[in-house]
């Protein structure tokens, strides 16, 4: 029971606190609202349980073995996040300009973004190797760690939509939205930095 009681404090300690994909959560709330954000919402404890898995069948050990895997997914994973980026700050001005560049993330691109994400990894990997029992109860102990993740994860993730639709409401022009797109874009762009420490 201790173990749990961790292992849910744990899930929400990491899935809660900032990182990549409560910063672009919280620009989807600003921009799109709560109902329009759901598949984006759907999609990161998809992707983090489908992590948690491959962790747990042995994906840990290939990325120890393999190491340049693990800097290609740096790599990859800083190419997106900038990529990203660029699209929250094109997006800042779409509606100034009469137009409707920016869309929330689809569940699938939200589920992949959990492969490139370095916090998700980071993740994945104390969980499995802090909250799994050896011997017999492994399968079992992976399957409660994955069971805390999908549902503390929607929780968290409904937070940080709700503080950007909060948000949005004291964003009364489309200057000050501009510059809080803008803002949120840096972060996601600076999100770069912590993949390399």
């Amino acid at each position: 029971m201790e173990s749990l009681l961790a292992l849910i404090v744990f899930a929400i300690v990491m899935t809660g606190t900032p990182g990549p994909n409560n910063v672009m959560l919280t620009y989807s709330g600003v921009n799109f609202g709560y109902w329009r954000s759901l598949p984006h919402m759907a999609g990161i404890p998809a992707g983090i349980c489908s992590m948690l898995l491959l962790m747990g069948c042995g994906l840990g050990w290939v990325l120890q073995t393999y190491p340049q895997l693990h800097w290609g997914l740096k790599v990859l994973g800083s190419a997106y996040l900038l990529f990203l980026a660029w699209k929250m700050l094109a997006g800042a001005g779409a509606k100034a300009a009469g137009e409707q560049r920016a869309k929330p993330l689809r569940f699938s691109q939200s589920f992949a973004f959990q492969y490139l994400n370095p916090k998700a990894w980071m993740m994945a990997s104390s969980a499995v190797v802090t909250f799994t029992q050896n011997g017999d109860g492994y399968w079992l102990s992976l399957m409660w760690v994955v069971l805390a993740f999908l549902m503390v994860n929607p929780f968290t993730n409904s937070c940080w939509v709700i503080f950007g639709k909060l948000i949005a409401l004291s964003l009364k022009d489309a200057r000050s939205k501009r510059l809080f797109n803008g803002a949120m874009s840096g972060l996601t762009a600076a999100c770069v930095i912590m993949l390399w420490m």
